[in-house]
């Protein structure tokens, strides 16, 4: 495992203490693993929240083998327009009543749409994708297109 914060990486060895899992501190844009070392990489949120996709997209396809596979769930910018304004408008109440639901809080995951604004809408994520090496296996879209499970090979040649 690895993630930029600390905490969580320290909240991943607690819980999975005995199992053969290592977990490391650090930033997906400089990944401390070793060319082809993975069969499998998977991220929850984690592209819209790097500060340099493409970098991140660099690192994804340096560490994986050939024939390896990357899966993201992903929050999807829609184009400019009326979808993306209801799209950000349903995340803001969503995410302001599940925060209030689960930690007391409504403003919590307020920051989802807000991070959305620097994110590339669905089509331009996909020209990134390829563009930086990858084959786009499968794209499922859930909760009418708020968000997305891609998944991504990388080529045996």
């Amino acid at each position: 495992g690895l993630d930029l914060s600390e905490e969580m990486v320290s909240l991943a060895k607690a819980r999975l203490p005995d199992e053969p899992f290592l977990f490391h501190c650090g930033d997906i844009c400089q990944a401390p693993f070793e060319d082809g070392f993975a069969d499998v990489i998977t991220g929850s949120y984690a592209l819209r929240n790097v500060p340099d996709l493409e970098k991140a997209l660099q690192e994804i396809y340096r560490m994986l083998r050939p024939g390896g596979v990357a899966f993201f769930l992903e929050f999807v910018q829609p184009p400019p327009g009326v979808r993306r304004f209801i799209h950000h408008f349903a995340l803001h109440f969503w995410g302001g009543m599940v925060g209030l639901l689960l930690h007391g809080r409504p403003s919590i995951y307020r920051y989802i749409p807000e991070s959305l604004s620097t994110f590339p809408d669905a089509d331009s994520l996909e020209t990134i994708i390829e563009k930086n090496g990858f084959d786009i296996r499968n794209r499922q879209s859930h909760f009418g297109g708020m968000l997305e499970r891609i998944e991504l090979g990388k080529s045996k040649s």
